[in-house]
């Protein structure tokens, strides 16, 4: 699966996925309408939102998660720390930058779109194909 597929196709496999869902699951009698899935509407655009904006964010947590030290994990499990709390207190505020980093990334290229469109180029866009290596030489 490519990292960054069109927002068109994603869309259009987003809209599929949901009706299939929709006529899978269907609506539950009323005793159980809690059981329902969504109708298209502000969930499922979340969804897909959150699908299409995950790339950026993945790309830069991924970059920093390589570059950590994982000796530091390594002494809190040894100093007799929880995987959870490593976590917490390790791995999270290493990257806590990073995550910032990619929510500003996906909110500046969602903005951009909703301003100018999709025929321009955005901050955000030129960032995310500069951090990932080409495949040509």
């Amino acid at each position: 699966m490519p990292l960054v597929m069109p927002e068109v196709m994603l869309g259009l496999s987003a809209l599929l996925l949901f009706v299939s869902m929709e006529s899978w699951f269907g609506c539950a009698p009323e005793s159980t309408q809690w059981l329902c899935w969504p109708n298209r509407g502000l969930i499922t655009v979340s969804i897909a939102h959150v699908t299409l904006c995950s790339c950026y964010v993945s790309v830069v947590v991924q970059s920093r998660l390589s570059q950590m030290d994982d000796s530091l994990e390594e002494a809190a499990m040894d100093l007799g720390a929880r995987p959870w709390q490593v976590f917490m207190r390790i791995t999270l505020p290493l990257i806590a930058p990073s995550l910032i980093a990619g929510w500003l990334l996906a909110k500046t290229d969602n903005s951009t779109r909703k301003i100018l469109g999709c025929a321009v180029r955005s901050f955000s866009s030129k960032v995310f194909n500069n951090s990932v290596p080409s495949p040509c030489p």
